[in-house]
C-alpha cells in the first residue's frame, strides 16, 4: 500500500517537471526570438523601388500599435529623392521582434533587409537598431 501512494507522487512531480520545462523552454524561445538571434516570418506592408534580388537596403519601421499586428517598413533608395512605390504586402522574415511595447508611439526600428531570390519570403530583415524620436541627430 506504502508503494501505491510513492508511485502517485512521482507521477505527479513528473507532469509538474514536463510543465516547468515546458514554460521555460517557451520562455527562452521568446527571448532568442525578440533579441534577433531566432527569424519569425510576418506579413508586412514593404515601400520600396528598384530593389534588384539580392540587394540590402535599409529600412524604417514605425514602433506604433497600429503596426503590431502588420509591420510597414519603408524602403528607399538613395536615386528616388525618398519616393516609394505603391505599399505591397509581402511575406518577411525578421530577426528580432517587430513591434517593442516598451517603446511604442516613441521610436522607430531601422532593419538592414535584402531583396530574396524567389519569394518565400521575399525579404529578410536583420540587424535591427532602435532609434527614439526624440534623440538628436
Amino acid at each position: 500500500m506504502a508503494n501505491s501512494k510513492k508511485d502517485d507522487n512521482s507521477g505527479v512531480g513528473c507532469l509538474l517537471m514536463i510543465g516547468l520545462a515546458a514554460l521555460g523552454g517557451y520562455w527562452v524561445w521568446r527571448a532568442a526570438s525578440d533579441a534577433g538571434w531566432l527569424p519569425h516570418d510576418a506579413i508586412a506592408i514593404v515601400s520600396a523601388k528598384g530593389w534588384s534580388t539580392g540587394e540590402y537596403k535599409t529600412c524604417t519601421e514605425a514602433n506604433v500599435v497600429a503596426m503590431k499586428d502588420e509591420p510597414q517598413i519603408d524602403c528607399p533608395s538613395v536615386s528616388e529623392d525618398s519616393e516609394y512605390s505603391e505599399p505591397k504586402r509581402f511575406k518577411v522574415r525578421f530577426y528580432g521582434a517587430t513591434y517593442q511595447e516598451e517603446s511604442k508611439d516613441k521610436a522607430s526600428l531601422i532593419w538592414r533587409c535584402r531583396k530574396n531570390e524567389g519569394t518565400d519570403p521575399t525579404f529578410t530583415c536583420d540587424e535591427k537598431k532602435i532609434v527614439r524620436w526624440d534623440e538628436k541627430k
